[in-house]
């Protein structure tokens, strides 16, 4: 078991995704670094399937959100889910263009 616990520095940043499709960085990735992500939300404009992406690999299953039923996942004591070092965490959407709002808690960690 990988331990991991809340740094005192623990992050959130917004999903602000306009007309969105396809892979969209949402935290930028740091050299030699991985992003732990212990909880997130969001909500689409329309019926779409996401997926969270370490960089380009997929690192979360499909999981499809309903118009008007967001997906709120986390904000636990441990984690998710974490990147690969040196990659953006990056949420794909599948379908047609959408809207997404959100948020997502993470930090930034030594390899490990």
């Amino acid at each position: 078991m990988i331990d991991i616990t809340h740094s005192n520095k623990t992050l959130s940043t917004k999903i602000n995704i306009s007309a969105g499709t396809g892979d969209n960085t949402i935290v930028a990735a740091v050299s030699g670094k991985k992003i732990v992500v212990w909880g997130y939300e969001y909500g689409g404009s329309i019926d779409a399937i996401y997926s969270w992406k370490s960089g380009s690999n997929v690192i979360s299953g499909p999981r499809p959100q309903v118009t008007g039923y967001p997906v709120a996942v986390g904000f636990s004591s441990r984690p998710l889910f974490w990147t690969n070092a040196g990659e953006a965490l990056v949420l794909a959407i599948g379908g047609a263009a959408n809207t997404v709002g959100g948020v997502v808690a993470y930090d930034i960690v030594d390899t490990f």
